[in-house]
Parts: C-alpha cells; structure tokens; sequence
C-alpha cells in the first residue's frame, strides 16, 4: 500500500511540475516564439494522454469510461487546434479565424459529455443512457454550427463595419455568445447536480463540495473572460489550458471521491472485510487474504476447493470460482451444525413415534384438541399448518433417501420451516401483550431465515440501521408474507436483498429476490409489486411507534 501510495504522490508532483513549467512557458519569450508555444502544446498533449491511459485502466462502467476518453480526445484536439491558429494567424487570417472557431467544438461538447456521465451514475456495468438523455449533445452540436456560420451573420462575435479581415484580436459578442454562456452554465450545474442526486455514497453532502470548487472558479473565470479583465488575461489568458483543467480537474476529483465508480481501494477494502476469506489462484496457491482469515496448507485448500470443508466443528471452508482462480471464505456453523444434531434427534424420536398404536394417536388427538383451546396455540397451528405439513412429508422424505446430499438439503429446509414456526410463534405471542414491539424481533426473523437459505448457497442481505418501536401485527404479516414467497421459491433463488426505509410515519421495507421460479402470484399481500426478467420486487409498508 506504501508503494501504490509513493507512486501515486510522485505521479502528482510530476504531473503538478509539468503544468507550472508549461505556465512558465507562457511568460519566457524566445526569437522562435513559434518553439514555446508548440513545447507547451506537446507538455498538456502529453498530460492529458496519460490521463486517458489511466481512465482506460480504472475506469469500470463501461459507458463513462467511453465518455471520459471522448473527453480527453477533445482536448488533445483542442490544444491541437489552438497550436496550429497561431502557426497560421499572420499568413492565412482567415484560415486563423475558422480554427478560433473550432475551439468550441470540444469547448461546448466537453461539458455535454460531462452531463451525460453524471447521467450514467447508477447504471449496470453495461448498461446505456436512453435516447432522450442524449440530446444535450444534439444541443452543444447545434450551437456549434452556429459559430461555424458567424461570418453569415454575427449572432456570436461581431466584429467592427471597416474590419478589412475578422480577427479575434478586435471583435465582440452577440447575442449567441449569450446562449452558448448560458449553455455551459447550465451544463456545469447539472452535471454536478447529478451527481449528487444518482450517487449512492453515504458521506455525499460533504463529498460534492471538493467537484464542486473547480467548476466554480471555471464560471468565475469564463464571467472574467467574456468581461476581458486585464487582470486575469495577464495571469490566465491561455483559455484552452485553463478550461481543460478545470473540467479535467473536476472529474477526476469526481472519480476520487467515489461518485464515478473506479477500481481503486479494492484491495483495502478486501483486507479489512469482516468475513474471513482468501483469494487463490489456478495453481491453487494463496495470492491474498484479509485479515480475519485463518491458515490453510495446501490439501486443505485443494480439498476445499473440490466441495465445502469442515475443518473442526465449527468452521465451514467455502469456494467460489472467480475470473482469475477462487475465492475461499470461512463460515461459523456451530450453531447450525448443532441445529441439524437436534433435528436429526428429533427425527428419530418422531420415527419412533410412528411405530405406536392407535391408543396413542387417539391421545395425540386429544392433546391437540385440548391445545385449541388456548387462542394463541391455535392460532399458530392454523397459521403454520401448511409448515407443519412441510416438516411431516420432508421427515419422511429424509428416511427414505439415501443420497447424504440431498439428505442434507431436506434438513436445510425442514430448518428453515422448523424456523420460521417458532420465530412466528414468538411474534403471536407477543403481539398479544404488545401493540408496537422492537424492530429487532423481524430483524432475527430475517437473520434465522438467512442462516438457512445460505446453506444453499443463497447470497442474502439484510440492510437497516436503525432501531424503531413497529406495529407488531404489521411485522408479523410482513414475516408470514416472506415466509410464503421464499417457500415458493425455495431452492430456486440466487439471492435476496432486505432493506428498510425510515419514512415520517411507517417503514418501508422493500424485498428483492432473484429466482428462476414464477413468484408474481405471491404479490396479493404486499403494498407494491414489480418485475424486471427474474428479478422480483415485493414492497411493504409497516406503521411505527417511536423511537427507541
């Protein structure tokens, strides 16, 4: 980390070196003033090619990374443009005059460019901006060939009646310069307005102020030029490099702070990940592991790789393939393995159950009917009867089949039934002593279901972070709700994502599932419903109480 930080401090320095010397430049007159100018030219060409080479290499989503390459590509032009106006200023005026024009191709397509990857802030790796979100290029675009034509009719510059050749050393602006002013301010606020708004970064309100500083003094600059304040034509006249820099500057303090997705701090991040884990290459050697996980020799990693090991009775090597080997993670299963020890005891005692007579079923019976007369039991055997059922037909299931796999995902899910009956049955219990109730009791509900689904290999989320006094029969129907769409879909979902909104008077609790299995019948219960392809998102409202 010493080493990627020392080369990214001298990149800066060096980088910072090459502008002050090409600034200095500026002021150094020479007989050959034609040298200077193209040295400087050479030394922006050859920043803002690097700068492109590390876009290509950091950037992820693929549409801003595009975009940003665009962007660099104009002002390599545009600095091109500027050095071969000056070449050809006293001998071919005219031709002079068209290459001032063209300034504003990358001048007015820059900040287009700039809107647009704000735009493309949320996105999927792959995924593109709509149509209609691209007609702020078709904008900067038409303006530009509205300086192209100023010869015509000087909406944009105008120059004096006895001009005997229009020149930029003598001219004014009109009332499409105006336009084109109001263009790139309006381009400059939205780009950071958007910014800010598609980001997801938690820190965003103080984070947007560091973008937002270069993009000011660019306005305040741009106001001063179009005033021509002696001033800062003396100290900043070069208007090509200043622009770039600013815009340049901006985005890659965009890219710093997080709000363009780059590949920077993985590694970081990997090491201080609580969930112990390690990377391991083809040749199955260790390249990198965080901090919390343990050591493996290498049979241990080989036989890890081949199916899930269990190196004591608690810890659970997993593996999953990666682009460039596997990645291995540690999972605590004491608590589960202890869980399927009890199963299987209980299982064993219900075989025996099976084998008594009659008398004893006609008892059984009676102790059923007996309990229906307590309201609550007979409420948690009506609503988890269906479960019940479950439990009853996997048992069986379990004792006939031999095969030690599919042995263990029937205990998987008589857990997750056996789960989900006791957690209900707590939340019955109550819900009639208690109106409003801690959110953290559906909190461990989700927690124990998730325990379960993992076994199967489900990636599962759950996201909230606050603590809340809810209406508990509202939570108890949110549960049972889950608990019916997750058995549609069990063994056929990917992964499910639980995140809760605090709002002024209830909770919005969103479920997103990604299954293969059909589970748009199970929308009846919930507040909204939609579906993209096999991803399915159930939306739930819950009243709240108070503030723990």
């Amino acid at each position: 980390m010493n080493i990627k930080h020392n080369r990214k401090t001298i990149l800066t320095v060096g980088c910072a070196l090459l502008i002050l010397i090409s600034y200095s430049l500026r002021f150094y007159s020479i007989p050959i003033d034609g040298m200077t100018r193209t040295l400087r030219t050479a030394i922006y060409i050859f920043l803002y090619s690097i700068w492109a080479f590390s876009i290509q290499t950091r950037i992820i989503h693929n549409q801003i990374r595009k975009i940003l390459l665009m962007i660099a590509f104009l002002m390599i032009m545009w600095f091109l443009i500027r050095n071969e106006k000056y070449i050809y200023a006293l001998t071919f005026p005219n031709l002079a005059r068209y290459l001032w024009y063209l300034y504003y191709l990358p001048m007015l397509l820059i900040p287009s460019f700039a809107v647009m990857i704000a735009k493309s802030i949320g996105l999927s790796y792959d995924e593109k901006l709509e149509s209609k979100s691209k007609w702020i290029v078709l904008v900067a675009l038409l303006l530009f060939v509205m300086v192209m034509t100023n010869d015509f009719h000087q909406l944009v510059f105008t120059f004096p009646d006895d001009s005997v050749v229009y020149s930029d050393s003598a001219y004014g602006y009109g009332f499409g310069y105006l336009l084109i002013v109001l263009f790139l301010l309006y381009c400059g606020i939205t780009t950071i307005y958007t910014l800010y708004k598609n980001s997801r970064l938690l820190n965003r309100n103080a984070a947007i102020i560091v973008p937002i500083l270069p993009i000011v003094v660019l306005m305040i600059y741009t106001l001063l030029i179009c005033l021509k304040n002696r001033l800062v034509l003396f100290l900043a006249g070069d208007s090509t490099a200043v622009i770039c820099l600013l815009y340049s500057l901006t985005l890659e303090l965009c890219i710093q702070k997080g709000f363009i997705g780059s590949n920077n701090g993985y590694v970081e991040l990997f090491m201080d990940s609580s969930l112990p884990s390690m990377l391991v290459n083809k040749d199955k050697k260790i390249v990198l592991s965080n901090n919390n996980s343990i050591k493996l020799d290498d049979q241990q990693i080989h036989n890890a790789i081949e199916k899930p090991l269990l190196l004591d009775d608690k810890t659970l090597i997993q593996c999953h393939n990666i682009e460039f080997g596997y990645l291995l993670w540690q999972q605590d299963v004491k608590e589960l393995l202890d869980t399927i020890e009890d199963i299987e005891d209980s299982y064993s005692q219900l075989q025996l159950k099976t084998k008594i007579d009659q008398q004893n079923l006609i008892t059984r019976q009676n102790i059923i009917s007996l309990q229906q007369k307590n309201r609550i039991t007979d409420l948690l055997n009506q609503k988890t009867s269906t479960q019940i059922e479950k439990i009853d037909l996997l048992l069986k299931k379990y004792d006939l089949e031999n095969n030690k796999e599919k042995k263990k995902k029937i205990l998987i899910e008589t857990i997750f039934l056996a789960s989900y009956i006791k957690r209900y049955g707590n939340f019955l219990l109550v819900s009639q002593q208690e109106k409003y109730s801690s959110s953290n009791d559906l909190v461990r509900c989700f927690q124990e279901t998730f325990s379960s689904l993992q076994l199967l290999g489900v990636d599962c989320h759950f996201s909230i972070d606050f603590e809340l006094q809810l209406e508990t029969r509202s939570m108890i129907d949110v549960y049972h709700s889950f608990q019916l769409i997750v058995e549609q879909g069990f063994g056929n979902i990917d992964c499910i994502w639980v995140k809760a909104i605090n709002q002024p008077a209830k909770v919005k609790l969103i479920v997103e599932i990604v299954s293969s299995q059909e589970l748009s019948d199970c929308q009846n219960s919930v507040e909204s419903f939609d579906r993209q392809d096999n991803n399915y998102r159930f939306t739930y409202l819950i009243e709240k109480g108070s503030d723990i």
